[in-house]
């Protein structure tokens, strides 16, 4: 299970060693609990087929053999489909549902691009191209059915080849597409988040119905935990090698301030991009859903100067309208670009008894892979909430000054 240090707790996450060679770990976001992404399902590079029929409206197959009139889809300015929903659909709206193809390409919901068990993604956003096609769509009761033009782009050798090759065909269920993220990203913020309105409290309610939670079961439980959830990430990670005698598995740690940097120097429009669009972080899986919404890059004078949130495993769809897309994606793509240079990357491999202590809201934390058959690994890591650690810092200052020690 993920989790994350609450307030003043801490608490630790074992990171057992797989029985296979795992890939490395994408550079991760400060201030978004971690994960290494995942090896492809096997048997989910079969999904790729020959499809080749290409259409300009797509349709259903004969109501017969349906239960409701299924909708039509139309591929629009090479960007957008245009999905309308016939009346008498549980989906019907008075106008059509609009997706960019950036952002169908990006939440796939195969066994290929999501993993079927943690539910993460297994691929960046930054690897969808920019001059993606659709080479075909149809219209089938199970949902949208799109054949894309090309595959994803950096794909490492760790990773089935097949991805970064043409002809992936992705199946969109209408839940998904017509219910989920049918709406308006306005209306899919509001059910993500909480589907009533907020209860004002005064004193006779507070004595009456006040949520206490206990610390046992707050450090022991689940509940307790997702009870406590905040917003603010934890500010310091910690990562305790304990045991590591097998090839590979070298730690990599970028500073993404300087990525930032040449981001805004570079490439100021998108720069400008990453400040402003909220990128959409959740966890839906095993009866949690956690879900925020929070700009890549963040910009506060008045506490953290500067937080950087980038995330591939944890980002979920984004809830933008459809012409915001193609910048976002731009952007992130020129973003990444600086997050992959090797010259900016510092790498180590960390013996036992060696601990990385390393400001989570600031580096970007990944490894190479490792060969588990040959030696044995085991790290643990836990996290440290910002303000404890800047609290015992001024005091620790303050003492000092004092002639304390």
């Amino acid at each position: 299970m993920l989790r994350q240090t609450i307030g003043t707790t801490l608490r630790t996450v074992a990171r057992t060693t797989p029985r296979l060679a795992l890939p490395p770990r994408p550079a991760l976001a400060t201030g978004i609990l971690n994960n290494s992404r995942a090896l492809s399902i096997a048997g989910a590079r079969n999904i790729h087929t020959s499809y080749t029929t290409s259409s300009t409206a797509a349709t259903a197959p004969s109501a017969s053999t349906t239960t409701e009139p299924l909708p039509t889809a139309n591929l629009k300015d090479s960007k957008t489909i245009e999905i309308h929903s016939p009346a008498g659909s549980k989906y019907h709206r008075s106008q059509p549902t609009k997706h960019n193809t950036f952002w169908l390409r990006d939440n796939c919901p195969c066994p290929e691009c999501i993993h079927p068990t943690t539910r993460q993604k297994l691929h960046a956003s930054s690897q969808i191209p920019l001059d993606l096609g659709v080479t075909s769509y149809n219209v089938t009761p199970e949902g949208l059915e799109i054949v894309w033009s090309k595959g994803l782009e950096d794909v490492g050798d760790w990773e089935a080849p097949e991805k970064g090759q043409p002809g992936h065909r992705s199946i969109y269920p209408w839940d998904m597409v017509l219910g989920s993220y049918g709406g308006t990203p306005t209306e899919h913020r509001i059910e993500s988040r909480m589907n009533h309105a907020p209860i004002l409290w005064d004193k006779e309610l507070m004595d009456s119905k006040v949520l206490w939670l206990d610390y046992s079961e707050f450090m022991n439980t689940s509940e307790g935990l997702l009870k406590g959830y905040m917003e603010a990430p934890p500010g310091l990670q910690l990562l305790h090698s304990l045991e590591n005698s097998v090839p590979g598995g070298t730690s990599i740690f970028m500073d993404s301030f300087k990525a930032v940097q040449l981001l805004r120097e570079n490439h100021p429009q998108d720069y400008e991009v990453l400040l402003k669009t909220p990128t959409t972080f959740h966890y839906k899986n095993a009866n949690h859903h956690l879900h925020y919404n929070r700009p890549t890059i963040v910009v506060d004078p008045l506490n953290d100067a500067l937080t950087v949130n980038y995330a591939p495993p944890f980002q979920g769809p984004l809830e933008l309208p459809p012409q915001e897309m193609e910048a976002y994606y731009r952007a992130l793509k020129k973003f990444a670009g600086y997050i992959e240079q090797e010259d900016l990357q510092y790498r180590h491999t960390m013996r036992p008894g060696q601990c990385m202590v390393f400001a989570n809201r600031r580096v970007l934390h990944a490894r190479t892979a490792f060969d588990p058959t040959k030696g044995k690994r085991h790290l643990k890591g836990c996290y440290v909430d910002l303000d404890m650690f800047k609290d015992k810092y001024r005091t620790t200052l303050q003492a000092k000054a004092d002639g304390q020690f």
